[in-house]
């Protein structure tokens, strides 16, 4: 059970938040705004013990001992509405939202205020939008909305007009480092290097990296796509088919992040090329000889101009495109441009 001290990278949003309950000046409504697996759900729960709590330390942290830190802890607390997507395709329904304004109209039972958390709203439609701004339009006397977002592009502004925006940071290479060198012991420290730069700040995306085997299905499709070989068609069409027959229903975000790592690959050789050759600017270090190969030959114009196609074909993969089919299309592109 972390308090806010033992949070890691977040300073600046969790001194807004303790200023702000020191002060009694909390808000309706708060937008965590950050990149995914970065803090904000765990700051959040704090910020809802921290409310909520009996005895409050004199470093304003909840004291995660009295019986609403425990209720809230074990997600028993009942003036807390949480709702969470059990997966990045599912959608928040406008009945959700409907039955969050049902139960906010009853009295609390035995909190200090009531609290709507609702995760991930980029995962709204917009039924459902429109039925939370009516609600944050008129909020109830007593109720706190805790929302949280990776892309603020994909939320209404009318929404985030009416919240107050916490602004959550990429955590630090060397925090993540940490932490992995202390809970993964077992791993070699290279290896958890390379997860810590490849993470891109996500502490949820480093564990996932290790975890589910991410970091060996990287490694074997640039060695399909981008190390020098001979007859690579083949070898990426099957890679491929490989792909999409192991990652379906809840491991289908997984190619989204093979996706992002082929973008960071790219990102390595366009430093590379600009001039910026160090290690220590780059992400990929394990294929430091093939960024210095592709780097050296092809025009920085290229490298964007291919994030560009990268970014469409995750949009098109998110949108139900046929994956196999968009995925042959890129790579087999991919291949005519750079070997």
């Amino acid at each position: 059970m972390k308090l806010f001290r033992d949070i890691k990278g977040q300073d600046r949003a969790i001194t807004l938040l303790k200023r702000a309950y020191r002060n009694s000046v909390i808000t309706h409504a708060y937008l965590f705004l950050g990149p995914p697996g970065v803090g904000k759900s765990l700051v959040a729960k704090n910020f809802i013990k921290l409310i909520n709590c009996i005895s409050v330390t004199t470093d304003t942290n909840p004291c995660n001992q009295c019986v609403i830190c425990k209720k809230i802890e074990s997600n028993s607390f009942l003036d807390l509405i949480h709702i969470k997507p059990e997966s990045s395709k599912d959608v928040i329904k406008i009945d959700q939202i409907r039955e969050i304004e049902e139960k906010i109209s009853y009295k609390k039972f035995e909190g200090k205020e009531k609290i709507v958390f609702i995760e991930d709203i980029e995962q709204m439609n917009n039924s459902s939008f429109n039925a939370l701004l009516k609600t944050l339009e008129e909020p109830p006397e007593g109720t706190i909305f805790i929302l949280t977002a990776s892309n603020e592009e994909s939320i209404p502004k009318t929404i985030t007009s009416r919240c107050q925006t916490v602004l959550f940071n990429p955590l630090r290479e060397d925090i993540i480092y940490s932490h992995l060198i202390e809970n993964y012991s077992d791993e070699d420290s290279d290896k958890l290097l390379l997860v810590s730069k490849l993470s891109q700040g996500s502490m949820t995306r480093a564990k996932e990296w290790l975890e589910l085997n991410i970091l060996e299905r990287r490694w074997e499709l640039f060695n399909d796509l981008i190390v020098i070989s001979d007859f690579k068609f083949p070898k990426v069409i099957a890679r491929v088919e490989k792909i999409v027959s192991e990652l379906k229903g809840d491991k289908f975000y997984i190619i989204g992040v093979l996706l992002d790592s082929l973008k960071t690959f790219l990102r390595d050789s366009y430093l590379y090329s600009i001039g910026l050759k160090q290690q220590d600017y780059l992400i990929n270090i394990d294929f430091f000889s093939d960024i210095e190969r592709i780097g050296s030959k092809v025009k920085p114009e290229i490298f964007l101009k291919w994030e560009n196609r990268l970014s469409k074909l995750t949009l098109d993969i998110q949108s139900n495109v046929n994956t196999e089919t968009s995925l042959n299309s890129f790579f087999i592109d991919f291949l005519l441009e750079f070997s």
